[in-house]
């Protein structure tokens, strides 16, 4: 049995399907002339090769058109029923569950009163102080020498003489010794000595301060006023401090602590731990004379020790810029420079004695200081609040 094959087109389709069923119905003529053997057909020969061929061609032709033509039914899709409609709850507003509350209208605001910042402050011209002059030593002159008078010996005429008697002659004279005077010199200490002598007991404070705008950085001075670490300086100096460095003249830094205030005076102590300081005592503070030479000790401005000089220039009892202070005590007013930073240092006679506590500075109405105008809270007359300040 040979087959051939076809392409499959529009045309071909049905060569195919004839071409491919003939093995079939040759199979089902076999069965069926095998079942038909005991009931014998009387055929010619020729009859029976036309029949076959017929019933083939017939078979063919079914098979053929039951491939073709039979249609495909698809099945019909599974109906799905939907769901049961259950219907909503009845709405019930929000109000009526969760009534509001009342509402209170807020207060009127006021607004606060405009903040009018303080004039832009302008630093002076830094004052170089001129060399000190040191005095030449006092001289003092020799005193005036008186030569001795000059010794006449005087002869005692001799009696007329018995002629056994001998002249007995007068001893030599002596001359009294030379007198050397050695001059006496008198040494007056210099302002520089001195000036050496206490720096050691003046220090620079340093204080973080909370205020309205924040943490702010203020400096100022103290003097050691105990051996044992107690330093008097200004209440403005150290108020709302939550932190007190304190620097010694040998540059060594420390924290130190809060001890003790009075603001109606502007005075405050602070305490750094340790002994045997030097410092100033506040009993052998003085007066000096309308005049006489002062000196403002301090750090102000840029930190570093200055030592500014002046007179005495006035004493007042009220100084008009220290609101803070009540009018009874007593303020040395001189024209030594005092600047940010001098608040809280001593002010020293030319002995180096204790006059007062620098506190401030006449200033215009717009912040610009008034030229040698300063004033310092004298010590004399205030020992016992010191004292009190100063108490463990």
């Amino acid at each position: 049995m040979k087959y051939k094959l076809v392409a499959i087109g529009p045309g071909n389709r049905h060569k195919m399907v004839l071409q491919s069923a003939v093995p079939l119905l040759i199979v089902a003529l076999f069965f069926s002339t095998a079942c038909a053997r005991n009931t014998p057909i009387p055929l010619t020969p020729d009859e029976e090769v036309e029949s076959k061929i017929a019933a083939t061609v017939e078979a063919k032709f079914e098979i053929a058109k039951s491939v073709l033509y039979a249609p495909t039914v698809p099945p019909l899709p599974t109906y799905t029923p939907l769901p049961t409609y259950t219907p909503l709850p009845t709405y019930t507003p929000l109000a009526t569950l969760f009534p509001f509350p009342t509402y209170t209208p807020l207060p009127t605001y006021t607004p606060l009163v405009t903040y009018t910042p303080l004039q832009t402050y302008t630093p002076l011209v830094t004052y170089t102080p001129l060399p000190t002059y040191t005095p030449l030593v006092t001289y003092t002159p020799l005193p005036t020498y008186t030569p001795l008078p000059t010794w006449t010996p005087t002869s005692t005429p001799i009696p007329s003489a018995t002629p056994t008697s001998t002249v007995t002659p007068l001893p030599t004279p002596t001359s009294f010794p030379t007198v050397t005077v050695t001059p006496t010199f008198t040494t007056t200490p210099t302002v520089s000595k001195m000036l050496n002598s206490i720096e050691n007991s003046i220090v620079r404070i340093r204080v973080e301060a909370v205020t309205d705008s924040g943490i702010q950085t203020v400096t100022g001075t103290g003097v050691i006023i105990d051996e044992n670490g107690l330093i008097l300086t200004n209440n403005h100096v150290i108020d709302q401090a939550r932190l007190i460095d304190v620097t010694f003249r040998d540059h060594a830094t420390t924290t130190a602590y809060f001890h003790r205030r009075r603001k109606d005076v502007d005075l405050a102590v602070i305490r750094v731990e340790g002994a045997g300081f030097e410092y100033m005592n506040i009993h052998d503070a003085t007066v000096p004379n309308l005049g006489e030479s002062v000196y403002a000790l301090g750090y102000p401005i840029l930190g570093n020790y200055t030592v500014t000089s002046g007179i005495l220039s006035s004493i007042v009892e009220r100084v008009p810029v220290t609101s803070d202070i009540e009018d009874r005590y007593i303020f040395a007013q001189t024209d030594a420079s005092l600047n940010p930073g001098n608040s809280g240092g001593p002010l020293v006679d030319r002995n180096g004695k204790l006059v007062g506590i620098n506190t401030s500075r006449m200033e215009t109405n717009q912040g610009r200081p008034i030229a040698g105008v300063g004033y310092a809270l004298m010590i004399d007359g205030i020992t016992s609040i010191i004292e009190w300040l100063t108490k463990r």
